[in-house]
């Protein structure tokens, strides 16, 4: 059976930045499959040869951010594998959980960065926008809904309060990336989302690359693993409640699309909600400014939508006003 405290345990080492050392146990544990064993092996050499070419300057820093995304990834996928035989899953969760205390135990006196030259943390909030628009799908604003956001910001951007930053045509194995570099404290997605497989990313290629619900959340998890880095998470999708409500449960602000979502009607909800986050009121209000905006809005655009606008957004906290501040 599945075993969720393993995985859990696994995304705390990711977290810490032992990922070195899960795959050093995972390698002992499987040595006597050669399948999953020759898998470890190879995500090992992986690690190994980034971190050496990094260490020798023959490689910058968004490689060896890259390399390390991947391995984190299929190592996080290569447990789900592990999971199916109960005896793999109880040793391996037997080992990874004491490597977890003792990696706690020692928090703080053997800590390493992310990277060597990774900029230290930041009293700025940052808003984190992450965009993909797969050439085969149809083409979304979100150059006018940054500007909108840009806008809506002015006197909090001015003031260097937040920081916005803007990432486009994004691939899955670059998100884990994207959110250990950036912290953001807002999350704002504009995607295409399939109903049947997920938030739409790109591959290398610009074709259609899309990621499910529980992996989507489980970027979210390690990454607050130890503390609420991302406290929003906007997913200005079409249907993508469901992957809100998924995510909700790690951060204290998540907010979905439950139908359709016309352009307009994201550029409006964004601009109404960040208004009120330069306010510097908390996201409960800041998404019923979003509304209020669809609610003007839907004067013109409401006609033959199967829900009203007013209605698409939907809000998942942990609190009934959880702020920022």
């Amino acid at each position: 059976m599945y075993s969720n405290e393993l995985q859990s345990n696994l995304r705390v080492l990711i977290s810490a930045n032992k990922t070195d050392v899960a795959l050093e146990e995972l390698s002992k544990i499987l040595s006597g499959n050669p399948d999953l064993g020759d898998q470890v092996i190879l995500l090992r050499g992986r690690w190994s040869d980034g971190k050496r070419q990094f260490n020798m300057g023959l490689i910058d820093f968004e490689d060896w951010g890259r390399i390390q995304s991947r391995v984190n990834y299929a190592l996080l996928e290569l447990i789900s594998s592990i999971g199916r035989d109960e005896h793999l899953s109880k040793t391996a969760e037997t080992v990874i959980t004491n490597k977890v205390v003792e990696s706690q135990l020692n928090y703080g006196n053997d800590r390493q960065p992310y990277a060597a030259n990774q900029e230290p943390a930041s009293k700025v909030k940052r808003i984190l926008f992450i965009s993909a628009n797969p050439k085969s799908q149809a083409v979304l604003r979100f150059g006018k809904e940054i500007r909108e956001i840009k806008e809506a910001l002015a006197d909090q951007l001015r003031e260097n309060t937040y920081e916005f930053i803007d990432e486009q045509a994004v691939q899955p194995d670059e998100i884990l990336k994207l959110l250990r570099r950036h912290q953001p404290t807002i999350l704002h997605l504009s995607l295409h989302n399939d109903k049947k497989d997920g938030l739409v990313f790109e591959d290398v290629n610009g074709n259609e690359y899309p990621i499910s619900t529980d992996i989507f959340s489980s970027f979210i998890e390690l990454i607050n693993a130890k503390e609420c880095v991302i406290e929003c998470v906007i997913l200005n999708s079409c249907n993508s409640v469901q992957h809100a409500s998924s995510v909700s449960r790690f951060v204290r602000c998540a907010i979905g699309m439950k139908d359709f979502m016309p352009d307009d009607a994201s550029v409006a909800y964004a601009k109404g909600f960040y208004e009120y986050i330069n306010a510097g009121e908390g996201f409960d209000d800041a998404h019923k400014s979003g509304v209020i905006q669809l609610k003007i809005l839907a004067q013109r655009l409401d006609a033959g939508l199967p829900t009203p606008l007013s209605e698409i957004p939907v809000k998942f906290s942990v609190k009934d006003d959880p702020t920022h501040g």
